[in-house]
């Protein structure tokens, strides 16, 4: 019986790598130069949803206010702000101030656990393994 083989595209494996090194990097940076407390709740499907502050901008140096959360459609977002992400509050105009970047659709679960200064963000997208980030936030 012949065997079943995948071929694998040296090309995608080194793109996907590319893609959680970026990733890796912007959420390594956002906590590493975050100010003050990096508020970490849970939402009604228990993935985290993380508020904080950083000097790290991707798109608007004075947008000061970041958000990871999962959308409505399992995409992993982050928002840069001007002002602060309130879940039931923030309106259209919200958004339309704000760089909202998508990170990794299909995602099934999103944790970030904390111990003193260091966080874990654990992602899982639906068909693939489990990944995770270390970091650590530089001052308090």
């Amino acid at each position: 019986m012949p065997r079943k083989y995948q071929i694998v595209s040296l090309k995608n494996i080194s793109q996907k790598n590319e893609d959680l090194n970026q990733l890796y990097k912007i959420i390594a940076e956002d906590i590493a130069e975050s100010k003050g407390v990096i508020k970490i709740e849970l939402d009604r499907d228990k993935n985290s949803f993380l508020r904080f502050k950083t000097y790290n901008s991707f798109n608007e140096a004075f947008y000061l206010n970041i958000t990871y959360m999962i959308s409505s459609n399992n995409n992993l977002i982050r928002i840069e702000s001007n002002k602060k992400f309130e879940k039931e509050k923030s309106g259209i105009e919200f958004y339309n101030e704000s760089f909202i970047d998508v990170l990794f659709n299909k995602v099934e679960k999103f944790l970030v656990l904390q111990k003193d200064d260091r966080y874990i963000f654990i992602i899982k997208q639906e068909g693939k393994a489990e990944i995770m980030f270390p970091t650590f936030k530089m001052e308090n």
